[in-house]
């Protein structure tokens, strides 16, 4: 009695897994609907109201069936959390040491070279 408890939990969880697996409600709605919203979306012209409409866009077509401009944005609005831009910088005195530094070693390796060439 011990070793079917496993498999009847297996088989439930396998179940519940598959209760969630079938089309999407608004991936099964009409055509035309969806077709209307590409429309849409490429007539917008600006990106503010592209991204508005990325979260109706990407819950109405499988990912393989988007425009590639769509999958473009919603890749960026996955990535603009974590992308940064920094301004330019001048150098700071860190940067000078080690350049001072290399300079540096240089000398030191052709004065080891003089004393050993003789």
């Amino acid at each position: 009695m011990g070793r079917i408890w496993p498999k009847i939990a297996a088989f439930v969880l396998v179940l519940f897994t598959l209760s969630f697996v079938g089309d999407h409600p608004i991936r099964s709605a009409d055509p035309e609907a969806r077709k209307k919203l590409l429309a849409k979306f490429e007539a917008s012209k600006h990106v503010e109201q592209q991204l508005k409409m990325l979260d109706d866009i990407d819950s109405s077509f499988q990912e393989a069936k988007l425009p590639i401009d769509v999958k473009y944005l919603l890749a960026m609005k996955l990535l603009r959390p974590h992308l940064s831009w920094h301004a330019a910088y001048a150098p700071s005195k860190g940067e000078s040491l080690i350049n001072d530094f290399g300079r540096y070693e240089v000398q030191r390796a052709e004065r080891w070279r003089e004393k050993a060439n003789g």
